[in-house]
């Protein structure tokens, strides 16, 4: 998901004009994601995590009056917080001493195309949500491809770009973050892959904004997740980039899609990952 650059230049009126249509025009080809408006009134929200892997999985539970100002969050104690699948199989999450509000249990994991359901119930009040395991999507190679530095955007610095080879799973819906380190230094941006209209190819992923030289180390890692939590990050990641300076066509920031029950913002999710690592050379 490319980032939309501010512009410094004044521009007339008839172009921003053109502008708004071309965006318009644009939007009528990309999903539509329905979001509540954001609310004044304190919420509390629940964000869950069933990882694949040992020691992966964790819940964080808050009240906030704006989903995205995590340093504004009060942090929720006390919440009983259990983990069901239709084996029978039951697990608690127990909430860390020293960081209030963090639940961990580092043998909750999950399996692949399990189906589980998240029971928080604080103060009495109980909030339900439910997600789907999905299959790995598996990082096939990482290329290096040199560019000049003489564009715009990402082109605009001389080093080598990277290329993450995968491919989509025919008849099976595809929703994955790829994310980015380079030297062990992670880059936060949300990069996002919807595969409705990739069925069954050989994607080659090349969104990034990263540069890299020869010797740097790269390493790229493919999160699979369910609809919920690609709704969720997609949301995040226009809201990141409202705050950063987006583009004045941005839509107004907004609270992401939830599915838990009691009016609880955040999401249960479950994904797995993989990974590949590469040395730059020429």
């Amino acid at each position: 998901m490319r980032k939309m650059m501010n512009k410094d230049a004044i521009i007339p009126k008839i172009v921003l004009l053109l502008l708004a249509i071309f965006a318009a025009l644009i939007g009528g080809c990309e999903d539509k994601i329905q979001v509540d408006l954001k609310n004044t009134e304190p919420r509390l929200v629940i964000e869950g995590y069933l990882s694949y892997w040992d020691n992966d999985s964790y819940f964080q539970v808050s009240r906030t009056t704006d989903f995205y100002k995590p340093n504004e969050r009060e942090a929720v104690s006390g919440a009983l917080i259990v983990i069901s699948d239709s084996t029978g199989r039951v697990d608690t999450m127990f909430e860390q001493i020293n960081v209030p509000g963090l639940y961990l249990n580092r043998w909750v994991r999950g399996d692949f195309q399990g189906t589980y359901l998240a029971t928080v119930t604080i103060n009495g009040k109980v909030y339900e949500a439910s997600t789907t395991m999905p299959l790995p999507k598996n990082v096939d190679s990482l290329h290096m491809r040199f560019q000049e530095g003489d564009g715009f955007g990402p082109e605009r610095d001389r080093g080598y770009r990277v290329h993450v080879f995968f491919r989509d799973r025919k008849g099976v819906p595809d929703y994955a973050r790829i994310k980015l380190w380079k030297n062990q230094l992670f880059y936060p941006d949300f990069y996002m892959y919807d595969g409705k209209f990739s069925d069954g190819n050989v994607i080659d992923y090349d969104y990034f904004d990263a540069v890299y030289q020869i010797g740097d180390t790269v390493m790229a890692e493919i999160v699979s997740m369910d609809k919920t939590m690609y709704d969720y990050f997609v949301t995040l990641s226009e809201v990141v980039a409202d705050k950063e300076g987006g583009s004045s066509f941005d839509a107004t920031p907004a609270n992401p899609n939830t599915n838990w029950s009691g009016g609880a913002l955040g999401y249960f999710g479950a994904f797995n990952r993989d990974r590949a690592r590469l040395v730059v050379r020429e």
